[in-house]
């Protein structure tokens, strides 16, 4: 017998850092344009602060440039709108969980 006989493994995929933010949601209206005008506002400045420390004259390299640095933006954006509550409504599916 094995001394791991009767021992629960745990999946490996589960998070230990679950939040209490349901995974099936719904945004608002107003929560989509928030982010929508939020994320323009960044992809402005950073459009802007790569035209401005760059001293190529080559279209191509900012093309480029703009292109990573939003992708990276972009991603860490996402990850922080995440995290925000606001304007999130469970779908219908997790409301009918449990009756």
């Amino acid at each position: 017998m094995s001394d791991l006989e009767g021992v629960r493994a745990e999946p490996l995929n589960q998070n230990p850092r679950k939040h209490a933010v349901p995974s099936h949601f719904v945004e608002t209206r107003a929560r989509s344009l928030s982010k929508t005008v939020l994320w323009r506002c960044m992809a402005v400045l950073n459009s802007f602060t790569i035209l401005t420390w760059m001293p190529e004259s080559r279209p191509i390299i900012y093309a480029i440039a703009m292109n990573v640095t939003g992708f990276v933006l972009f991603y860490f954006f996402e990850r922080g709108c995440n995290l925000v509550r606001w304007g999130r409504m469970p779908t219908e599916s997790e409301n009918s969980v449990g009756r």
